[in-house]
């Protein structure tokens, strides 16, 4: 669908600009959704929520007319941790967190709303208890808010980047050894102008990521070809942000299409959340889970002797 914005709109943010030139078609919050997804350019270009309107311009909404319901669905989900208000989930490899355009049943979420009955939602949010994702191939710890205040505090603590509130650790398989066996990665993220699917390091704007690995085994394959075993701790949540730091430092995930493209037999990305911490939202209690390493990274570790 295509969106004129005037020259009205000019120092307007442009997520406010697109939901009022639609004239009631989209919602502002529906906007904010679709721009993080990558399914609006303006002018040919990708987006920001918060970008500033400078001057008319056109707008293409890609927006799929079937609309996205959430609906209850008996699927079986591994419950690590529940009380009445979170759940701790360790999902599998293949499942979508939340219904959207291409993904609008056996997610997730619609998984959950079969187990919970209900779940907190903020406005015309698809994404009910979530707090933070795992993409689709990422296997391993979630966890999901059973009511408005336990999701409210929950974002605070991720949006704070404090280790001592939240605190995440992934295991990946990739391909090399980076160049310094420890470190810190530290970039700009943003998404791809070519490629709306993909993000990438920028110099020059973007989001702010960290990113904290550290390699616990490396074996060479042949004289020159090797695969490390390696931990990342995530300072920030960004979208993709491991992956796409993996690949910065030249050490792309194995069975990763989009940054990698190196398969050896893994049918997905073997990236892993292994353990996760953080303050329960209402008792303040510290609470601490971890996960195993699924069979198909455990058997990729175990013929690449990482393990």
């Amino acid at each position: 669908m295509r969106i004129s914005i005037s020259d009205a709109f000019v120092g307007t943010r442009l997520d406010k600009a697109i939901a009022e030139s639609s004239f009631g078609k989209f919602s502002r919050t529906l906007v904010k959704s679709l721009i993080k997804d990558g399914l609006v350019t303006v002018n040919g270009d990708l987006c920001f929520p918060d970008q500033i309107v400078k001057y008319s311009c056109e707008v293409e909404v890609n927006f799929l007319e079937k609309p996205i319901t959430l609906e209850a669905e008996n699927i079986p989900i591994d419950i690590v941790f529940e009380d009445d208000d979170i759940i701790v989930v360790n999902k599998e490899a293949g499942i979508v967190c939340h219904p959207a355009p291409g993904h609008f049943t056996g997610t997730l979420v619609n998984a959950l709303l079969w187990h919970c009955k209900t779940l907190p939602i903020d406005g015309e949010n698809l994404r009910p208890g979530l707090v933070h994702r795992l993409d689709k191939d990422t296997s391993g710890l979630i966890v999901i808010a059973k009511t408005y205040n336990a999701m409210k505090k929950l974002r605070e603590y991720f949006a704070n980047k404090n280790d001592n509130l939240i605190l995440r650790k992934y295991i990946c398989i990739c391909y090399g050894i980076p160049k310094e066996k420890d470190g810190i990665i530290k970039t700009l993220i943003t998404r791809d102008k070519k490629n709306r699917q993909l993000f990438t390091v920028s110099q020059d704007f973007g989001k702010l990521a960290i990113t904290k690995y550290k390699t616990l085994k490396s074996h060479y394959i042949t004289s020159t070809k090797a695969i490390s075993q390696i931990e990342c701790t995530l300072l920030t949540g960004r979208t993709h942000q491991i992956r796409v730091h993996m690949k910065h430092i030249g050490c792309p995930i194995i069975g990763d299409q989009l940054y990698g493209k190196i398969v050896y037999d893994m049918q997905r990305t073997a990236l892993h959340s292994y353990s996760m911490s953080f303050i329960h939202p209402v008792t303040n209690l510290k609470l601490s889970f971890t996960s195993d390493l699924p069979n198909d990274i455990y058997q990729l570790c175990q013929a690449c002797c990482l393990i």
